[in-house]
């Protein structure tokens, strides 16, 4: 037996109408592994640990739920480093996907070319000159994601 589970029995004796504290053995590693007696308010011990014959014992699960992952999302049309002829319309094309499969907004924007859309595909016809065109998504919790491409216009 160790030292600490020596100590913990010494412990629980040691407590006034102490119950006694036994050690238990884990099927899986052979090793014996001790209760923990603790002092409680009353006079009794408090025991945790977990005795598999110990109904009592219970464990605990205090970490966060993992926080769903922010929407991904990508531009489809037009790709990056595309030049056009000024007065030609553009077709834009996006998608997102959220952690949930829930739809997503999808948000549009240009500006250098005074361009706000919402939607996933649209036609658009840019003025000449360089546009960074970007792809904004949120999901239902107001989670984003953001995706860019550049644009020259002739």
């Amino acid at each position: 037996m160790s030292r600490i589970a020596v100590a913990l029995l010494w412990l629980a004796a040691c407590t006034a109408e102490a119950e006694p504290t036994r050690p238990f053995t884990h099927e899986a590693e052979g090793e014996p592994s001790p209760l923990i007696a603790t002092a409680h308010p009353g006079g009794q011990p408090q025991r945790t640990g977990e005795d598999p014959a110990d109904a009592d014992a219970t464990a605990l699960d205090t970490a966060a739920p993992a926080e769903p992952a922010p929407p991904r999302c990508a531009i489809l049309s037009p790709i990056d480093g595309t030049r056009a002829a000024g007065g030609a319309s553009l077709t834009f094309d996006g998608e997102a996907e959220t952690a949930d499969g829930a739809a997503a907004i999808l948000r549009w924007t240009a500006p250098s070319a005074g361009m706000s859309v919402l939607g996933d595909a649209f036609d658009y016809i840019l003025p000449p000159g360089p546009h960074t065109i970007t792809l904004q998504a949120w999901d239902d919790a107001g989670r984003t994601c953001v995706a860019s491409v550049e644009v020259l216009v002739r």
